[in-house]
């Protein structure tokens, strides 16, 4: 059986890429055509017909493909949905250039391919001005500066809280196992070097206790000869602890304290109890007090 086909006509592809916005729309595209014989005599029947998403009018890649075994003609006259069958996804439409490559039965394909082409109102896809919500499913990417309440300014990333009240939490970074100790979502700061994104240093708040309420502490990482060292941490009781995971004080330090100052106490001073063979001193001077240990 020779056939050709006379015309088609297509729906813009932007539609499709529109359609990934929301998971409610359908990912389907109408295709409607003309089939005839050699002679233009307009056909009637059911007929098998493959349909293929190319990247070039001709040779090139097929990026999608599917079949309709049995599709009906009347009067030459046909319209299918495009990923009622095979699923159709944004990246199938990754790049401008797609044409439609159509196969009846055992014929080769019918040439020319059909480009898809932009209907008048897609073009405004080319911008999300005015949108009002809805959800992105992938990966995006982004050129510019963004703005977040407000309009871009001269950093990467501009939020502004104004319109929500003070007290309103601006960034809520979270991950995908909330009952899990040690779990937690991380800010994460990059290097750009010859080998790549290299981490330098990330701020943590992980989980500490699942029970009741959940416990949380703020742990502060930096890079050093390729690894990931914790260097500080606070703990959900207010306990910091400098080279220590597990601070038993307000301020616990292990390793060197150095201090260009006065270390200054309460008034009156008291002495407390502190590791044996050390002793309390207070030494009075013009510029103030200072009370110490020593040994």
């Amino acid at each position: 059986m020779k056939t050709r086909s006379v015309f088609s006509t297509m729906v813009a592809v932007l539609l499709i890429v529109m359609s990934t916005v929301s998971a409610n729309a359908p990912r389907l595209l109408n295709y409607q055509g003309r089939l005839t014989d050699l002679a233009g005599t307009p056909l009637t029947g059911t007929y098998s017909m493959t349909f293929r998403i190319y990247d070039a009018a001709t040779g090139g890649s097929v990026s999608w493909s599917e079949t309709h075994p049995a599709l009906a003609v009347n009067g030459g006259l046909f319209e299918v949905l495009l990923g009622s069958v095979a699923q159709l996804y944004d990246t199938t439409f990754a790049d401008t250039g797609r044409w439609v490559g159509l196969v009846v039965g055992a014929d080769p394909e019918l040439i020319p391919r059909t480009r898809l082409v932009t209907s008048a109102y897609s073009f405004r896809t080319a911008s999300v001005d005015g949108s009002t919500g809805g959800m992105i499913l992938g990966d995006v990417s982004i050129t510019g500066n963004v703005g977040i309440g407000t309009s871009p300014g001269f950093s990467r990333t501009t939020i502004d809280n104004s319109d929500a009240g003070n007290s309103t939490d601006v960034l809520a970074l979270m991950n995908g196992a909330p009952t899990t100790l040690n779990s937690g979502a991380r800010l994460v700061f990059l290097a750009n070097s010859d080998a790549g994104m290299s981490r330098v240093a990330d701020v943590e708040g992980v989980i500490t206790d699942v029970t009741g309420n959940f416990d949380g502490a703020l742990l502060f990482y930096t890079a050093l000869d390729g690894g990931r060292n914790e260097q500080m941490r606070i703990t959900g009781d207010g306990k910091v602890g400098v080279g220590t995971s597990t601070p038993t004080a307000d301020l616990e330090v292990v390793g060197d304290l150095k201090v260009s100052g006065n270390i200054i106490g309460s008034t009156p001073w008291t002495a407390f109890p502190f590791a044996a063979g050390y002793e309390n001193m207070e030494d009075v001077h013009p510029g103030g007090n200072q009370r110490v240990q020593y040994r």
